[in-house]
C-alpha cells in the first residue's frame, strides 16, 4: 500500500524539519506514538536504529527501524518493521509562500495473514491510512504555527 499527502505549513522549513525529526516532538503530533527512542544522543545519521512504540486503542505495538535518509531541513527517511508490516516513510519539504511544503511519502507492505487482509481490505485500508495522516498533519501544523506565533 502506498500513500502520499503533502501540507502547507505557515512556518519556517528549519522549525519543521525539527518537529518531524525530534522524538519529543514527534510524539506530540502522531496520534498513536506512545514512545520514540535513538539508540545514541548522538546527532542523527543515517543508519541510526529508532525504536518506537505504537498505542491503538490500548494494543501496544513494538516497532524497530533505523534512519534510510537524513538531509537537515529537506529530507528525512525510516524504514520500520513490526510484527506483520514493514513500513517506509520519507518526508519531503520545499520552501514555499513563506513557509514549508512538506510532502510525507509512506510505502506499507504486510507480511503473512495481514497480507491476505490487505489484499481484501486494501481500498478500506488505505483510505484509513490517508484519513489518520491527514489528521496527524493537521496537528502537526497546529503545532509548528503556534510555535511561530508565540516567537513573532
Amino acid at each position: 500500500m502506498r500513500a502520499d499527502v503533502s501540507v502547507q505549513i505557515n512556518a519556517p522549513i528549519d522549525r519543521v524539519f525539527h518537529w518531524i525529526d525530534e522524538p519529543e516532538c514527534v510524539m506530540q503530533w502522531l496520534k498513536h506514538m506512545a514512545e520514540y527512542t535513538r539508540s545514541d544522543a548522538a546527532a542523527p545519521t543515517k543508519g541510526l536504529p529508532i525504536h518506537q512504540v505504537w498505542d491503538d486503542d490500548g494494543k501496544r505495538t513494538d516497532i524497530s527501524g533505523h534512519i534510510t535518509m537524513y538531509e537537515p531541513h529537506t529530507r528525512l527517511g525510516v524504514c520500520l518493521t513490526g510484527t506483520g508490516f514493514g513500513i517506509d516513510v520519507g518526508y519531503e519539504l520545499k520552501e514555499n509562500d513563506g513557509g514549508t511544503l512538506l510532502t510525507q511519502r509512506t510505502t506499507i507492505e504486510y507480511k503473512g495473514i495481514l497480507r491476505m487482509v490487505n489484499l481484501v481490505a486494501s481500498k478500506y485500508l488505505s483510505k484509513s491510512y490517508t484519513e489518520e495522516l491527514k489528521f496527524n498533519f493537521a496537528r502537526l501544523t497546529e503545532l509548528c504555527e503556534a510555535e511561530v506565533a508565540t516567537v513573532e
